[in-house]
């Protein structure tokens, strides 16, 4: 099924569009890369950099999968199913993808946020200068930082805490970071980040 996927690297950015063999990716991530599910992050509009270093990291077994996780989680199935995914592909492919993704627009989740901890989020985002990665209040990104306003907060949740206990690893100025948050913090941040994707 990969093999028919990526038979033609050079030109998949551009067929991924019309072509069945997207339900790969779209199956998990939502079509166009728009994720409707509330633990599988939004792919479309993110940097191409950061795309394509994750899908390396998951081919080269660098990601965490659900053997190593060591249980039966929604989450960590999603996770085998990137690593299955992903094992297979060559580099032509994951670069095809990357600019594929990159490429659209990154539509932000219509989700629930409790507005009472958005100010004091606000106030985490910018005294840990999170702004200097994630402009504009997380809306845009260096080139390689993700954008972080309007992505699924339990998909940010889950990712933000595995960064603050060192079990997932990201650029070192991340990971210190999130390793500085309090509790309260990080749960004021996402909820920042949610109201942050909300049309206005």
């Amino acid at each position: 099924m990969l093999a028919v996927m990526c038979s033609a690297p050079f030109n998949l950015a551009a067929q991924m569009a019309t072509s069945s063999e997207t339900a790969i990716c779209f199956g998990c991530h939502g079509q166009g890369g728009v994720s409707i599910n509330p633990i599988v992050p939004t792919l479309a509009g993110q940097p191409y950099t950061l795309i394509e270093d994750n899908l390396l990291a998951f081919r080269a077994g660098k990601r965490a999968c659900a053997p190593e996780r060591g249980d039966g989680s929604p989450e960590a199935l999603l996770a085998q199913t990137m690593c299955t995914t992903v094992a297979d592909l060559g580099d032509q492919q994951i670069s095809a993808l990357s600019e594929y993704f990159s490429s659209q627009e990154f539509v932000p989740a219509k989700q629930t946020f409790d507005q009472s901890l958005v100010g004091q989020g606000a106030e985490v985002h910018q005294e840990k200068n999170c702004e200097q990665c994630h402009s504009d209040g997380g809306r845009t990104t260096n080139f390689m930082a993700p954008v972080l306003a309007g992505q699924w907060m339990p998909y940010l949740r889950r990712t933000m805490h595995a960064l603050r206990e060192g079990l997932r690893q990201s650029p070192r100025v991340m990971n210190d970071a999130m390793s500085q948050l309090k509790d309260g913090e990080l749960e004021a941040l996402l909820n920042f980040y949610a109201s942050q994707g909300q049309a206005e």
